[in-house]
């Protein structure tokens, strides 16, 4: 197993203060403003007037390009399905001085379970189309 829950997902709409981790393994973090919408993960530099509106990256979420895993009891990984050129992106929370229970705690504010939270349909073309449900 490679450890990939693919029964997770991101909760389309939160959006908040993540330490993205950096490319290298020794690389140490960032702190980002990262926003989820419908099928799509962006983030953005810190800045003072806190517009947000040029995302350093958008990461396009659907289950045919990747999926969702742990990143210990802090975070989650953005990781590509089928093409292993392709980054891993790593986000976290900030953990400050939170015990343990609540930086998972507000891990699962970021993430979900898949069934729960949007259905598939295949349009014509068999454009792959995922729709986020609130429930």
């Amino acid at each position: 197993s490679s450890g990939i829950n693919a029964e997770w997902l991101l909760r389309p709409g939160i959006e908040g203060y993540l330490d993205k981790k950096g490319p290298h393994a020794l690389g140490g973090t960032k702190k980002r403003f990262v926003k989820v919408t419908q099928g799509k993960l962006s983030y953005y530099k810190i800045d003072s007037s806190k517009s947000y509106e040029a995302p350093l990256n958008t990461i396009v979420l659907n289950p045919e390009l990747n999926e969702i895993k742990r990143f210990g009891n802090e975070g989650f990984t953005i990781v590509p399905t089928n093409n292993k050129d392709e980054k891993e992106f790593s986000f976290m929370i900030q953990k400050g001085k939170l015990k343990v229970d609540d930086i998972i705690e507000r891990r699962e504010e970021w993430v979900a379970v898949r069934k729960n939270y949007f259905k598939i349909s295949f349009q014509p073309l068999k454009r792959f189309v995922v729709e986020f449900c609130r429930h």
